[in-house]
């Protein structure tokens, strides 16, 4: 009894020791207690489609650089406004990349506490007062079109061992979770936008022009140079080259077919916009002249030049035709080296920002401390070129335009009615005179056995015949006449049939190609593009580059026949 009483009281104090340590202990913010696991961040962003914005933030810790890629939809218009407002062309991206962040659930709680953000990389990217440039994780933005906030992450490492997993965060809270994630985040300018230039299809290639002038930079003049223009009818012909010497050259056809290839896929790694009084020139599809001071050195720091022949590069231009009539013109201005955000957009703004900062602070501002830990490590460069390009429509490039067939001409008709008869056929006959002496008839008249041979019944049926068959000629005539009508009538009117069918063909060309330029220009009027030195080295060729020394009949390659003794070993 009293054992059973000591466990009780034994039971009992270990009770209220227990109530006493839970109420008297001190409270804890126990994250998992409201962790929400298995819940979305954003459960109210259901729809993409009112997703009007998209900043992506992503910071290099080897440059300790910061880059920030902003596209945005503005009356149903996207446009890449961290690059120069550029139209984005990568529509179906935009609207897979917001629809990949609809439904992402916290599938696991890492931490809450900030220390641990560095090591998890979901330090703010955009954090300037972040005391560390590590661990700085990719910033991802989409707003409405009131620029209200749909989503807004920080996504941080992949969790080691589960791929698609990544370590993020919601802007604002430390709270750290795990989560599965399939975004695509690129701030890579040709993932944006058409980088497909040109828009040239190859195969509608009739000629390539190569005017290899250049341009005296102090005085502004024109100095003229070759001019290679290869050709051919169609796809299948080969190129030729105009004033090619048959005898001791020949066309070098691979560097031909890589220029071609190169035009064809030609990419826009950069844009430059250009000042307004070009733009309005080149929507006309007109040759472009500056109005404006301003406009006119921003061409010659581009390297671009307006002369009396009207506006020249220095480094040539290409005039490539297609059998649609639609003519591009290429004009290649300088070269220049940068990072590639140098190269895509340029960085002029930044400078003349940079400067103006650089004014307002003071020697030893304690705004660069937090950059003390900054590494010096160069950037890698990239080589880029301008380019100045406009098409125009050429009409001449169409063929021939179809002509109108002449009509038939139509014989007058004649009389098939048989010659008349003679006036003196229709005389009656003339009576005797009454005073013919009476023996005059007696002496006319012949006796019956007398008459001539001619005079026979069968020679008079001849004669009927022939005069039978001399009445029928003129109707023969006109049958043969209106036979020869209908069938030159039944070919014109099959030579018109055909003529329509041509003009009709033509002109439905000819408007397409027209359409084509308006379109190009749309394109190219507010824009300098830039690309790549590599591809400027494979387009804008000279012509010695296009030509070889032709090699003689029998020595290609080189190769010796074991019949010359070519390959064999001498005999003993």
């Amino acid at each position: 009894m009293n054992e059973t009483l000591r466990t009780l009281a034994f039971v009992g104090v270990a009770v209220v020791s227990l109530l006493v340590a839970v109420f008297a202990a001190p409270t804890i913010n126990d994250p998992l207690a409201d962790m929400n696991l298995g819940s979305e961040f954003y459960p109210d962003f259901k729809d993409s489609t009112k997703a009007a914005s998209l900043s992506v933030v992503v910071f290099n810790e080897d440059t300790a650089r910061r880059q920030q890629f902003i596209v945005e939809n503005k009356d149903g218009v996207w446009s890449i406004p961290s690059h120069n407002d550029y139209p984005a062309d990568a529509a179906e991206r935009l609207a897979n990349t917001a629809a990949s962040l609809i439904g992402i659930k916290r599938d696991g709680f890492q931490s809450q506490l900030v220390d641990s953000h560095e090591a998890l990389g979901v330090v703010d990217p955009l954090d300037d007062d972040a005391p560390t440039l590590k661990g700085r994780g990719d910033r991802l933005i989409l707003k409405d079109a009131d620029g209200n906030k749909l989503v807004d992450f920080i996504i941080g490492k992949q969790v080691e061992g589960r791929d698609g997993y990544y370590y993020v965060r919601k802007e604002g809270s430390n709270a750290v979770y795990i989560a599965k994630m399939d975004v695509d985040l690129s701030t890579k300018f040709s993932d944006w936008v058409e980088t497909d230039l040109l828009k040239m299809n190859r195969d509608e290639l009739t000629s390539v022009v190569i005017h290899d002038y250049s341009i005296d930079e102090n005085s502004g003049t024109l100095k003229e140079g070759e001019t290679s223009e290869l050709s051919h009818a169609k796809a299948s012909d080969p190129w030729t080259l105009a004033g090619l010497d048959a005898e001791t050259q020949e066309l070098d056809v691979a560097k031909v077919t890589a220029m071609i290839s190169a035009m064809d896929e030609l990419k826009l790694i950069g844009v430059r916009p250009k000042p307004e009084g070009l733009s309005n020139d080149l929507k006309l599809s007109k040759d472009a002249a500056p109005r404006t001071r301003e406009a006119f050195n921003d061409l010659i720091s581009r390297g671009f030049f307006p002369t009396e022949q009207g506006l020249k590069s220095n480094e040539g231009e290409l005039v490539v035709t297609t059998n649609k009539g639609v003519e591009y013109v290429l004009r290649f201005g300088e070269i220049f080296t940068g990072s590639d955000l140098e190269i895509e957009a340029g960085l002029e703004k930044d400078a003349k920002q940079a400067k103006a900062d650089g004014e307002k602070k003071a020697d030893g501002d304690d705004a660069d401390k937090a950059n003390d830990d900054k590494p010096e490590v160069e950037e890698e460069k990239l080589q880029g070129r301008f380019l100045f390009a406009f098409a125009r429509f050429d009409e001449a490039a169409l063929g021939p335009k179809p002509v109108e067939p002449e009509k038939p001409a139509v014989e007058e008709k004649t009389d098939d009615k048989p010659p008349a008869e003679k006036e003196d056929d229709k005389k009656p006959d003339t009576p005797a005179d009454d005073n013919q002496p009476a023996d005059a008839d007696a002496t006319d008249e012949k006796p019956e056995d007398a008459k001539s041979e001619d005079d026979t019944p069968a020679e008079d049926a001849d004669a009927d015949a022939e005069k039978e068959k001399e009445a029928d000629k003129p109707a023969e005539k006109s049958a043969e006449q209106a036979a020869d009508a209908a069938k030159a009538q039944a070919e014109y009117e099959q030579a018109m049939a055909k003529y329509k069918t041509d003009l009709a063909a033509y002109e439905k060309k000819a408007q397409e190609g027209r359409k084509e330029v308006e379109e190009l220009n749309r394109r190219f009027a507010d824009w300098y593009y830039v690309i790549s030195e590599e591809d400027f080295k494979k387009i804008r060729l000279h012509r010695d580059e296009l030509v070889k020394p032709k090699t003689p009949a029998g020595e290609a390659g080189n190769l010796q026949s074991p019949l010359n003794g070519g390959g064999l070993p001498p005999l003993n």
